[in-house]
């Protein structure tokens, strides 16, 4: 998943141990990525149940029936944070492994089976990923979030071009300060690419501001800005817009928000011309905390994001002065996570998809260019096992340089549902403990 830190990342894992320790039954699922297809829609994420935590892909028609679904299994966790139609199939990133993450980049086939994979991340460095990839040429751009080295103690980022099998074309890497991570990536009308995220002097605290990159075809950087809002702020996406680009994000004024004043987090507009110089910049507060995740333009800027306020948690699209909220309010917060909600464009509108029914099922919404809700779905993870089929990420050898040579793969298993003989007092005392576990761990950072 894209976060703004690592202990964010931690602090998702903990609530989501505890969730299951209040309902060890029903799984939860967070879509973290969609992309509008031709034929329909793929969505990617993360499914969480007494099997574990599991990377899946959807695919729906147009009409929103599911086509296909698979998971992607790892020996301990594995999540897809970005997916993008490719050349020959889809390119997806996230993460897999056990304790400490490893960014995880791969290729899949039009039905969703692994044609080639790479994990990249040093040796016992916790919670690498790969965060974003963009479609390029015959292969794809990918960017992720390492500890370049064994030992490292700064995040850096690095953004890397496959070709269509799988080969390193080249990498940047940037280091602006402790940590550094680009959360997504767009392509600009001169053939570049324009990369948002956030940037850290320190990693032990939560202090962060927007990170944006202008690129040229080739990586090379052509001007870079940074961005403080706040207390934490963190862009999670861009778009090309008339006059230059419009990055969104979200802003915190706040470290520990529990006994804060409200609002304590707003989303954040920012304008900037093709230089990179600021134009403009705007908040949307829409409740007690509120994130922009998405935009796009097709000639009028439509923005999407998340706001709570006492009555719900609610998805918005807003197209110029005129916002539109999603007809239900059971959207699902994570803790910590703010969000999420992402946006693909398609021939007649917008589709947006989020965690719903209290992180229960995915929801997937259909939106015409005026804003308005045309359709909406949802997918229970029941429902969903119907047709399921699963790979195994293949557990690689840690290198500085990542790409090594696959040992044995892992399987979790065919099961999603609890078991005959499942035992509810020894599973909840273990998710206590894995909660408690992960709370420590966090205090310690």
């Amino acid at each position: 998943m894209s976060n703004c830190a690592k202990r964010k990342f931690l602090t998702l894992l903990s609530g989501i141990a505890v969730l299951l320790l209040i309902s060890p039954v029903q799984a939860k699922v967070i879509p973290f990525s969609v992309a509008a297809l031709d034929d329909g829609s793929l969505i990617g994420g993360m499914v969480v149940d007494n099997a574990g935590e599991r990377a899946f892909l959807l695919k729906v028609d147009l009409q929103g029936n599911e086509v296909w679904n698979r998971t992607y299994a790892e020996d301990c966790s594995s999540a897809i944070w970005t997916v993008e139609k490719v050349q020959g199939g889809y390119a997806l990133g996230g993460v897999s492994g056990c304790g400490p993450h490893n960014a995880w980049v791969a290729k899949v086939d039009e039905d969703g089976k692994i044609i080639w994979e790479r994990i990249y991340g040093a040796e016992n460095q916790a919670d690498d990923g790969v965060t974003a990839v963009l479609p390029d040429g015959s292969g794809f751009l990918a960017a992720m979030t390492v500890a370049s080295c064994s030992g490292c103690k700064t995040k850096d980022t690095w953004i890397v071009k496959f070709d269509g099998n799988g080969n390193e074309l080249w990498r940047r890497v940037f280091d602006f300060g402790e940590y550094d991570s680009i959360k997504m990536l767009r392509r600009t009308g001169d053939g570049g690419v324009i990369a948002v995220g956030a940037v850290s002097d320190s990693l032990t605290n939560l202090n962060y501001d927007v990170l944006v990159i202008k690129l040229d075809a080739q990586g090379r950087v052509e001007w870079k800005g940074f961005f403080d809002l706040g207390f934490q702020d963190c862009a999670w996406d861009a778009a090309e817009t008339a006059g230059g680009y419009t990055v969104v994000g979200e802003s915190w004024g706040c470290g520990s928000c529990a006994n804060a004043s409200s609002p304590v987090a707003k989303a954040f507009v920012i304008r900037l011309n093709h230089s990179g110089s600021q134009d403009a910049l705007f908040y949307i507060e829409k409740g007690r905390a509120t994130s922009a995740w998405s935009v796009l333009d097709d000639g009028k800027t439509a923005i999407a994001g998340l706001s709570a306020n006492g009555t719900g948690n609610y998805v918005w699209i807003m197209r110029g002065n005129e916002t539109i909220l999603a007809p239900r309010s059971d959207f699902f917060i994570f803790p910590l996570i703010y969000g999420l909600v992402r946006m693909a464009e398609t021939k007649d509108g917008y589709l947006l998809v989020s965690s719903a029914c209290s992180g229960n099922c995915i929801w997937l919404g259909k939106f015409g260019f005026d804003g308005n809700l045309i359709s909406e779905r949802t997918y229970i993870i029941p429902e969903i096992q119907g047709n399921e089929s699963e790979d195994t990420i293949k557990v690689c050898p840690h290198a500085g340089d990542s790409s090594a040579i696959p040992s044995p793969s892992y399987n979790y298993g065919a099961e999603n549902t609890v078991p005959s003989n499942f035992n509810l007092p020894f599973y909840a005392v273990l998710t206590l403990v894995i909660a408690s576990a992960l709370f420590f761990v966090l205090s310690r950072l």
